[in-house]
């Protein structure tokens, strides 16, 4: 993989929240987040945990298995 870097345009309320964001994250994590992309990538990954708990959650109950707790 290359470090290439492109540039995304948002608008200036939603860079403020992502800049909010990386101090939320800095915070839970007690390391200091730089990177914006960083920010990105958390909330990339998390939404595809969110959504792979879902379907796991989902198959279960299809198939009767209790996930109680997940």
């Amino acid at each position: 993989m290359t470090d290439t870097k492109k540039t995304i345009e948002l608008p200036e309320e939603l860079y403020n929240a992502l800049q909010e964001l990386k101090q939320v994250f800095s915070q839970l994590t007690n390391q200091e987040i730089k990177d914006d992309a960083d920010v990105i990538g958390i909330l990339v990954s998390g939404f595809i945990d969110s959504i792979q708990n879902l379907q796991e959650q989902e198959n279960a109950n299809n198939s009767g298995i209790i996930t109680e707790g997940k």
